[in-house]
């Protein structure tokens, strides 16, 4: 039986990681400002709450990196006119990409490296996942319409994803923004989720599996920490969202002790004390050496694992005496 920890510090760690996750998810939209403020009023109950799934009845849907209780409470603080969740709102109401007449450019066959047409996948991908948000919030049915075309679109229409070794980052990233998106809609009469959990589990899942397996066949250190955290990402959203125990367990496993860059020693692998009294210590991003953008995509992958996982009962914010809450600090987050 799983039972999370609740510390301030781990509250902390896990309010910035949500934070990145959410960003990372929506692009360069700050959709995270009305998020950010449910979990902090949220915590404490959260602390000692265990979910269906840590109580041995399934998993916790919606259940990736937004939940019922949060939506909850972007629209209890919309009501209200609580800022930032006010402003942020607009912004998302009003954000071209949430147009309700999108009809989507679903392809059979999308490439990332080489002959590229990845784009067409995430303009539609962002352009689903403000729709949904919109219409999980609000209820406005023009905007769930919109999500379920997008998405039933490419679930009837894609059959493969293909490139060179970039095609692992797309598995990555569109796979978690697709079962997040898939498990916002889920409940929508008009969205076919069977159809995209098949995409996923036929196409990306057999991807993102793949890669951490064999790296592409190269040396299992040879990528960089978000080459991993961006399939692990996707491998335990995947998980959750076609109710796979067995995947969601896979990704957890590997995070925790992989040996690979993206594990979670592997990518916070040194760590320092605090310079002052007080200070909670720092631990050194895998990619720090790098460039802070590549950091930062890392940090934002690995913020939508750990938020996944709290969700389903499951804390990776506590490990280590909180060491992902360290690396945001030494990366300057």
């Amino acid at each position: 039986m799983r039972r999370r920890k609740g510390t301030k510090q781990g509250m902390a760690s896990r309010l910035v990681s949500l934070l990145l996750a959410v960003m990372m998810l929506a692009g360069s939209l700050p959709l995270a400002g009305f998020e950010v403020q449910a979990a902090k009023e949220t915590t404490d109950s959260a602390q000692t709450a265990q979910t269906p799934r840590a109580s041995g009845g399934g998993f916790k849907h919606p259940g990736l990196l937004h939940t019922q209780e949060g939506f909850n409470k972007m629209r209890e603080n919309i009501d209200n006119n609580v800022q930032p969740n006010r402003a942020t709102w607009d912004a998302l109401w009003w954000d071209g990409f949430s147009n309700p007449g999108w009809g989507g450019r679903p392809v059979e066959h999308v490439f990332r490296g080489g002959r590229d047409n990845i784009n067409q996948l995430r303009i539609d991908l962002n352009r689903a996942y403000q729709n949904a948000l919109i219409w999980k919030i609000s209820g406005d049915e023009a905007h769930g319409e919109a999500a379920c075309r997008i998405m039933n679109g490419w679930s009837s229409t894609m059959k493969s994803l293909g490139g060179n070794a970039d095609r692992f980052l797309a598995a990555g990233l569109q796979g978690y923004q697709m079962a997040n998106i898939g498990e916002i809609m889920r409940d929508h009469p008009n969205f076919n989720t069977e159809a995209l959990q098949n995409l996923l589990l036929n196409i990306f899942y057999p991807m993102n599996d793949d890669f951490m397996i064999r790296h592409n066949d190269a040396y299992i250190g040879n990528y960089w920490a978000n080459w991993e955290l961006a399939n692990l990402a996707s491998m335990i959203s995947i998980g959750v969202y076609c109710d796979r125990e067995d995947i969601y367990e896979r990704a957890l496993n590997y995070f925790k002790t992989g040996k690979g860059n993206g594990s979670f020693y592997h990518t916070m692998p040194y760590v320092f004390d605090g310079v002052q009294e007080g200070d909670v210590g720092f631990a050194q991003w895998q990619e720090s050496v790098r460039d802070q953008g590549h950091t930062v995509l890392g940090l934002m992958l690995c913020g939508v694992i750990m938020e996944t996982a709290w969700n389903q009962g499951d804390d990776l914010y506590g490990m280590s005496d909180n060491r992902f809450m360290k690396a945001t600090v030494y990366s300057g987050i």
